[in-house]
């Protein structure tokens, strides 16, 4: 008995320490719904070079709103088909930002007809930039002179790093002030072999990304951060 109190106040003590993550049943706006549905399928229009109209539309998508810490997510499923062809593609927004765009076909896509992997990639980039207002994706587009067909690299331009892998599939740009890479700073395309899909992650806007030069002295970072720290125990002690 006493053993079963002793767990009952452990486990009511855990409990105001932790919190448990709630999804928000809040239905978004139509106008918001209709305005990233648009988004996607100029997406795939002006990216990946298809014709949507000539296709029966169906899409599905959900929503979970910001709480308690958590982002504002959207995840879109959008499903074209003609006769024996299908093409799905799935989306992903964050606060508004498309940071993801996976496109899978039953049949080649029409802009890897014909191509190199280093061809589409540089396409796919500047029509990114052009369509979609991501002017820093001319800072990547320099970097593929200089990518060797086929072979894993790593490529480095001023603060900015190029990763290739999957023999040449996989282009991950990240930002890398003074040798610290920032993934949450990243961009990445995936252009496999089977011409059958294409894969992109923007998490380039996304989030700011703070200095990496450290130009306080040591006891200045402590005098700044000892009134959070005393806070911080203050309201779990009270």
């Amino acid at each position: 008995m006493k053993r079963l109190i002793l767990l009952w106040i452990f486990m009511l003590l855990f409990s105001s320490f932790t919190a448990i993550p709630q999804v928000n049943s809040e239905t978004p706006p139509l106008s918001e719904v209709e305005a990233k549905k648009q988004f996607a399928l100029m997406f795939l229009e002006r990216i990946l070079e298809i014709n949507v109209s000539a296709y029966v539309l169906n899409f599905s998508y959900t929503y979970t709103g910001e709480m308690y810490g958590y982002d504002e997510i959207w995840n879109f499923n959008i499903n074209l088909t003609r006769e024996s062809e299908n093409l799905t593609s799935n989306f992903m927004f964050i606060h508004g930002y498309m940071v993801e765009a996976r496109c899978y076909s039953t049949e080649p896509l029409s802009i890897r007809q014909g191509k190199t992997i280093l061809t589409v990639a540089g396409e796919v980039l500047e029509s990114y930039m052009l369509n979609f207002n991501a002017s820093y994706c001319s800072q990547f587009i320099q970097f593929l002179d200089q990518v060797v067909p086929d072979q894993n690299q790593t490529i480095r331009i001023g603060d900015l790093v190029l990763y290739v892998s999957a023999n040449g599939q996989d282009l991950g740009w990240a930002y890398s002030p003074n040798d610290i890479r920032c993934m949450e700073k990243s961009f990445f395309i995936y252009i496999p072999n089977d011409k059958y899909m294409i894969e992109i992650v923007d998490h380039w806007g996304i989030y700011p990304i703070g200095s990496t030069e450290i130009n306080i002295s040591k006891e200045q970072a402590i005098n700044i951060a000892l009134p959070y720290i005393q806070q911080y125990v203050q309201e779990k002690t009270a």
